[in-house]
């Protein structure tokens, strides 16, 4: 029996170190045959515009979907920590073009992930969306999308005078409405826009006191995109035009016009004074000339329109008048003859006028056309009456005054005639022309009492258009 305390482990580890050696040329073999644990891929999504709507109007709400391509790297992750950017036309998040930019994260990536945004302004643009925090998304997840113009909105849309801040007394006024929506974009021209019962205009004077605009008019577009509207003011004065929309002032009104008074008319104008009832040879005589346009407006022109002349049985005479304005708000001239320019061989000189001469006044319109004068004949006196025989076309025209009644009555009041009448009153007056009158007066006979005491008004001269 061997005896144990003569054993030794050397030969034993000889052959273990003997082993190792050579097995070393095996180990790389061997440990490339073993399995590397699994790589975890980042995050990726696809993004697309909800329902495929990419066309908006300003003011509208977009949605973009968000589809998770593969799971997130750690359940632990929340979707909340996710952070999803939008970038329009280079600038990323809110900005001039696009508000309230914002993403919606549910739990369960399937159910609705999107990001949310309102375009602010009109026109073509591309959208970017990335996954900041995972480094998600590029070039190919960029969106296309348009944006048109939203309805009108007054306070946003400027309005203009089309040409000029004035016009003549029953002229058009022309106004452009550029219409923008709420953003400020232009609404495109030709866009299907509300017109009637939408758009308006309303006037003062400038102390503020309410005054009528006529005939407000729809034009259509202009070439350059404006709305073009006219209306008509026949008063003469300083106006503040409210232009409306809905009810609204739109951006701009109210606007300041100035409308002058137009050219003036024979029939609203008349001449008075002394020098148009008698004149003494010799003296300068004098009148006032009173000059209003269509409308009632005082429409004073240029002192060298208007022309006197003097009638005769013998011929015309004119008369060069010294001019000089009345400085109050009526438009009246004060003229006097200084002297006659005879037309006609047989009309006498200035200092022989007198007796059955008549004085005609006119003025000459911008075609260089005459305008003549109607006379307002008035005579009245204190004791008896007169008789004068007028022609029926004077009818309307005629007031009287009567011995019981110290008041001027409507002469259609008494009588209908339809030929030439006869009357007899202390007071006649009528509207006529310079034949009317000269055969009234020469037609004329005074009833007395007693004496002879007379008193006869001033001729009136009225304008012709």
């Amino acid at each position: 029996m061997a005896n144990p305390a003569t054993f030794s482990p050397r030969p034993i580890l000889h052959a273990f170190y003997l082993l190792f050696i050579l097995m070393l040329p095996l180990i790389p073999s061997l440990l490339a045959q073993q399995p590397s644990p699994p790589q975890t891929l980042p995050p990726s999504f696809a993004f697309r515009w909800l329902g495929d709507k990419s066309t908006f109007h300003a003011g509208d709400t977009a949605t973009i979907t968000i589809h998770a391509l593969n799971p997130l790297p750690d359940t632990t992750i929340r979707p909340s920590s996710l952070y999803f950017s939008l970038t329009v036309n280079g600038k990323k998040g809110n900005s001039t073009l696009v508000t309230d930019v914002a993403a919606h994260l549910a739990v369960d990536p399937a159910s609705s992930w999107n990001i949310t945004f309102v375009p602010l302004k009109a026109g073509d643009f591309v959208a970017l969306v990335a996954e900041e925090r995972f480094g998600s998304g590029d070039s190919s997840s960029s969106l296309q999308f348009t944006v048109a113009a939203a309805g009108v909105h007054p306070a946003a849309s400027p309005v203009s005078w089309m040409f000029e801040d004035w016009h003549e007394a029953g002229a058009k006024a022309y106004v452009a409405v550029v219409p923008r929506d709420a953003f400020g974009n232009a609404v495109p021209r030709g866009t299907d826009v509300p017109v009637d019962g939408y758009f308006g205009v309303s006037g003062s004077y400038v102390n503020g006191s309410a005054v009528e605009f006529l005939d407000f008019h729809f034009n259509g577009w202009t070439d350059n995109g404006c709305l073009s509207f006219d209306f008509g003011q026949t008063l003469a004065g300083e106006f503040l035009v409210h232009v409306l929309g809905n009810n609204t002032e739109l951006r701009g009104s109210p606007l300041l016009l100035t409308v002058k008074p137009g050219f003036c008319n024979g029939s609203n104008s008349f001449a008075n004074g002394t020098g148009l009832a008698h004149s003494v040879a010799g003296s300068t005589s004098w009148f006032a000339v009173f000059l209003e346009d269509k409308y009632g407006s005082p429409s004073p022109v240029e002192t060298a329109v208007l022309q006197v002349q003097i009638l005769s049985k013998n011929g015309t005479a004119s008369a060069q008048p010294t001019v000089s304005p009345i400085r109050d708000p009526d438009g009246a001239l004060n003229t006097s003859l200084s002297s006659v320019v005879i037309s006609d061989p047989r009309a006498k000189r200035n200092e022989d006028f007198y007796g059955n001469d008549v004085i005609m006044l006119y003025a000459t319109n911008r075609n260089g056309d005459k305008s003549g004068f109607l006379l307002e004949l008035s005579l009245e006196v204190f004791e008896g009456t007169l008789t004068m025989t007028l022609p029926a076309g004077v009818i309307p025209t005629v007031e009287l005054k009567t011995e019981d009644d110290n008041c001027w009555q409507p002469l259609e009041n008494y009588v209908a005639i339809a030929n030439h009448f006869d009357l007899t009153a202390s007071g006649i007056r009528f509207l006529g022309t310079v034949q009317d009158c000269n055969n009234a007066m020469q037609n004329l006979f005074y009833n007395v009492p007693h004496l002879l005491s007379s008193h006869i008004n001033s001729v009136v001269l009225f304008l012709n258009p």
